[in-house]
């Protein structure tokens, strides 16, 4: 089976190479281009956000027998794109039927390939500095007079339902993307004083990958499809459905409120700089034993733990709440992936009993990190992992395997924290990540295999289940203690 693996190099390198801002980024449930622009649209997909289709505005109308699909050239960024489909279609991208297009149109749609193997992401920027703005994109048709570096908007409307704001702190300010079901105006009256219990609705927080930090917080929906925590599949185990608030860290939640010798902020670890931690590590032990005898020997697990956003989260999750009344306060649900994991911890052991419930995806917390005491959080805590025995980014035997059997050792009296029922504690594990939608194959014919680390596939497509109870019917049930 053909498979995507991340090297350690990933961290250190841009993630799409360069790409030349060409327009400010706007998401729209429709959009329609002005004369000679086009409008992206844009899906979410288990790899990532893709361009499946581009809608163009000609300046004069154009007849069927124009369209082919080897006359269009499509710049993207330092690459091309790969033309399916061509068709004259209506303002919002809808073909014309046949008897329609006899007269010629003025729009026209081109149908793209998205695959996991071609770079159909539209967002400019590198690793932990995501840009507001899209890549480089031309559009060139010799045949019907078509060339433009225009792009007048972006349109996918399951994005198009979040809302974008931003918290300020005494120390920064803070982006992020968020969703309110039903009619969120109606309960920001000022004269509404009471919220009944039944008109109530919970908070679920998704924190994101490393890989999707910096200034954009459309990126963190597309980046791990969280755009489905939206859609009906997940709200409708929620009553009146859920709020979604989803965080985008200027750089990433690894990095720690620790500093170096050169007054940097240290970034918490993960297995992909395991090399380099030995490699620093010893750099430093060789310059202390010349400096003070070896006085001060650092070991290769004493790591930061706390993230330099702790605080600043918090405060951002508390405006939200103050802001939107009808979010039920014992019913605050906490997830994440990756260095979102990583988050999802941190946030439960800095403020235990705050959170209903958590759902750590590969979570990079090393478990060499966490206290007897975190273990004691963690079994008070609701909280369900995932993770594939495949990954090879987050070693699962150091991090989450080895955390869950203590937190189970605790339950079974093997260790010695204070006595308490069974924790609600679940662990789900996946051999691999396969494509779920069955749209793409390896090169054996059998499912296309993903990277190990990307087990979040399973759990933003609802595909976490344990005796019958999926994940998210799980989550909805969860309440702290009144």
């Amino acid at each position: 089976m053909k498979k995507i693996f991340l090297p350690a190099i990933i961290f250190f390198l841009i993630v799409n190479a360069v790409h030349y801002p060409a327009a400010a980024l706007e998401l729209h449930e429709e959009c329609v281009p002005p004369v000679k622009q086009f409008v992206l649209y844009l899906e979410s997909y288990d790899f990532g956000g893709g361009v499946n289709k581009i809608v163009l505005h000609t300046k004069k109308p154009v007849f069927e027998k124009q369209i082919a699909v080897k006359d269009f050239e499509i710049e993207w960024g330092r690459g091309t794109r790969t033309v399916q489909d061509a068709y004259l279609c209506d303002p919002n991208g809808l073909r014309l039927p046949l008897s329609a297009a006899a007269d010629g149109a003025e729009f026209v749609a081109i149908e793209l390939y998205c695959g996991p193997d071609e770079n159909c992401n539209p967002f400019a920027g590198t690793m932990f500095f995501g840009s507001k703005e899209i890549i480089k994109i031309e559009i060139e048709n010799d045949e019907i007079g078509f060339s433009s570096k225009k792009c007048a908007g972006i349109v996918n409307h399951s994005a198009s339902k979040f809302k974008i704001d931003e918290y300020t702190s005494s120390r920064m300010t803070l982006q992020y993307a968020y969703y309110l079901p039903g009619n969120p105006e109606a309960f920001r009256d000022s004269n509404i004083e009471v919220i009944s219990d039944s008109e109530k609705i919970p908070l679920i927080i998704w924190f994101h990958a490393v890989g999707e930090g910096g200034k954009n917080p459309y990126v963190p929906l597309f980046g791990q499809r969280a755009v489905n925590l939206a859609e009906e599949k997940i709200q409708s185990y929620f009553e009146n459905g859920a709020a979604v608030l989803v965080p985008l860290s200027p750089t990433s939640w690894l990095e720690t409120v620790e500093l170096d010798a050169m007054g940097n902020k240290v970034w918490a670890p993960v297995d992909v700089f395991s090399k380099m931690d030995k490699l620093s590590v010893a750099v430093a032990n060789a310059i202390d034993e010349k400096r003070t005898g070896g006085k001060n020997q650092v070991k290769e697990d004493e790591h930061p733990a706390d993230s330099y956003y702790t605080v600043d989260v918090k405060e951002l999750i508390d405006a939200f709440i103050t802001k939107n009344p009808r979010i039920d306060t014992s019913r605050i649900y906490i997830g994440g992936c990756s260095a979102g994991g990583y988050m999802t911890l941190n946030m439960i052991f800095n403020y235990p009993d705050y959170f209903a419930a958590a759902f750590p995806v590969c979570a990079a917390y090393p478990d060499s990190r966490i206290t007897d005491s975190n273990i004691e959080v963690l079994r008070r805590t609701p909280v369900w992992f995932v993770l594939s025995l495949a990954d090879q980014t987050v070693n699962p035997e150091t991090h989450t395997l080895k955390t869950f059997a203590r937190i189970k050792a605790a339950a079974d009296g093997t260790m010695p924290p204070d006595a308490g029922s069974e924790p609600d504690a679940h662990l789900t594990t996946f051999e691999k990540v396969i494509d779920l939608s069955n749209q793409y194959k390896g090169a054996d014919g059998g499912a296309f295999e993903y990277d190990g680390h990307f087990s979040w596939i399973y759990v933003l497509n609802d595909r976490v289940s344990e005796n019958g109870t999926s994940l998210f019917r799980w989550l909805s049930g969860c309440r702290l203690p009144q």
